[in-house]
């Protein structure tokens, strides 16, 4: 098997197999049959609606610069399989992803003769889970996939912190319609033997459910706080915590709640006799980097590439792109299940001009769909035609955002990195 064979059989799977009950209970049954080797790691469990990725990012770019071993698991990936699965930075080598995955569908093939069903989040998982160990990572800092209590990250042991970004409602169908349900989800990663990590920014309700769900466990709970921006600019993101200051690379203007929650689990680390010094955080904070996270892609024009791909998302994309320069241009495509007009609404009317382009995701809107919402959009008959017109809208001194989506944010990035990017300038 090549990496190339073992990223096709991982992502081969259905997305879903039956409720968080079942999902789990396969999950078990899985790494029962690989030795559990996820009961040998130090993890930093991270649940939430928004900003998971980002909190450990930053998580594990604070512990890499103080000198230890750090195992990265992300969902999704933008560009590459293997993004999703790093140690120190550097994804998974493609000789070991190969290896790894036949281990696993050894597995996976004697457990579905149980009767088991399993998803690509369940195989991924599990290989993640063994390469971490079988690398000795000192910690894990470990983004769940949906929900909490039936994800399959939450088969580990208590974390050393269980972590939960901002809540608010996405994927209803699975999690619940109101925040309360969602939160309760959520809380299933909340463990006795660990400590509780909660963003700041959650709705009371929300919030009330995580207090209650910890206190019922006996765990801690620290609150994380609203940090002081001192300077925010499209390109600069400096703030102050607990007596210190930190720049951040990465500029969105939520990231600053983000770096106060990861800064928050460090405090947590310390306290347990965990060195970390404080210079270490300030680099890890400045060189931490996630793609399609109000990434900077262009100069000239400014261009800033970002998923919001719901509308507390999009909120927060609407608020960085309100400090853009002008003229702004958007380009946009959305998930057809996703909440369409709550993202439109929100990002549409902040700027000149939108571009809709069509995407090779089957799940994408239509392009002429979604340009109908708004008086300022057009349909682009391609990727490379929204970028061109984008850039000529934008001129030299104006902006250009590309939003709305992950998928977007996978298929157009590599364009904006590629010579293509000097050719449209």
């Amino acid at each position: 098997m090549t990496g190339e064979q073992a990223v096709s059989y991982l992502l081969s799977f259905d997305r879903f197999a039956g409720g968080p009950e079942q999902a789990l209970s396969a999950m078990r049954a899985l790494m029962q049959k690989l030795g559990n080797p996820q009961n040998s790691l130090r993890v930093i469990h991270v649940a939430g609606t928004n900003g998971k990725g980002s909190v450990v990012t930053f998580c594990a770019a604070m512990l890499e610069r103080s000198g230890f071993r750090v195992g990265k698991y992300l969902s999704p990936y933008v560009l590459e399989f293997r993004e999703r699965i790093q140690i120190n930075g550097e994804m998974i080598p493609f000789d070991r992803l190969a290896a790894l995955t036949e281990r696993v569908r050894a597995a996976v093939e004697r457990s579905a003769a149980e009767g088991y069903r399993f998803t690509a989040f369940h195989v991924t998982t599990a290989l993640a889970f063994c390469y971490f160990a079988e690398e000795q990572c000192d910690f894990v800092c470990l983004e769940v996939g949906l929900g909490g209590r039936g994800d399959c990250t939450n088969l580990i042991p208590p974390p050393e912190v269980a972590v939960i970004t901002p809540i608010s409602p996405d994927h209803t169908a699975v999690l619940g319609n109101t925040v309360e349900e969602i939160a309760a989800e959520k809380a299933g990663i909340l463990k006795a033997g660990s400590t509780a990590v909660i963003a700041a920014g959650q709705p009371p309700a929300a919030l009330a459910v995580l207090r209650r769900a910890a206190a019922e466990r006996g765990m801690p709970v620290i609150e994380a706080e609203k940090p002081a921006v001192l300077l925010h600019t499209p390109a600069r993101l400096t703030i102050a915590y607990h007596g210190n200051t930190y720049e951040l690379g990465m500029t969105g203007g939520y990231q600053a709640e983000n770096a106060a929650t990861a800064l928050t689990v460090m405090e947590v680390l310390r306290r347990r006799g965990i060195a970390l010094p404080e210079p270490a955080l300030r680099q890890g904070l400045w060189q931490a980097r996630i793609p399609a996270r109000m990434e900077r892609l262009w100069d000239t024009p400014l261009f800033f590439l970002d998923g919001a791909h719901n509308p507390a998302g999009a909120a927060a994309c609407a608020a960085f792109a309100s400090r853009l320069p002008r003229p702004r241009v958007l380009i946009s495509a959305v998930m057809r299940d996703k909440n369409v007009s709550g993202i439109t609404d929100i990002l549409f009317p902040l700027f000149d001009v939108v571009f809709c382009p069509p995407l090779s995701a089957p799940r994408a809107c239509p392009p002429q769909e979604l340009a109908a919402r708004a008086a300022n959009a057009r349909v682009s008959s391609s990727l490379q035609e929204a970028l061109i017109m984008a850039k000529k809208e934008a001129g030299k001194d104006g902006s250009i955002l590309a939003a709305g989506s992950l998928y977007l944010a996978s298929e157009i990035r590599p364009l904006c990195l590629s010579d293509f990017d000097k050719n449209a300038r």
